[in-house]
């Protein structure tokens, strides 16, 4: 089956959008606070799933936003 790159890439954009979008929301929902613009841009940043994955893992577990930013920095170097 033909299957075009162009929209591949245009599907895994698009879901690694909506997954950071998500991981906003977790943010808000777990802190109760919204998320600074430093920690945003350091969001968008992210461009592998595993990544993600971890934050996703991290925005659960971290006690306070602070903990959880610092695990999000600690993934991202």
């Amino acid at each position: 089956m033909w299957k075009s790159q162009v929209i591949s890439q245009w599907m895994e954009v698009g879901f690694m959008e909506r997954a950071r979008n998500l991981l906003v929301r977790q943010f808000w929902l777990r802190y109760h606070k919204e998320p600074s613009d430093e920690l945003l841009a350091q969001i968008e940043q992210v461009t592998e799933l595993d990544t993600l994955e971890r934050a996703f893992d991290a925005v659960v577990t971290a006690p306070t936003a602070d903990e959880f930013e610092a695990i999000l920095h600690s993934g991202n170097n």
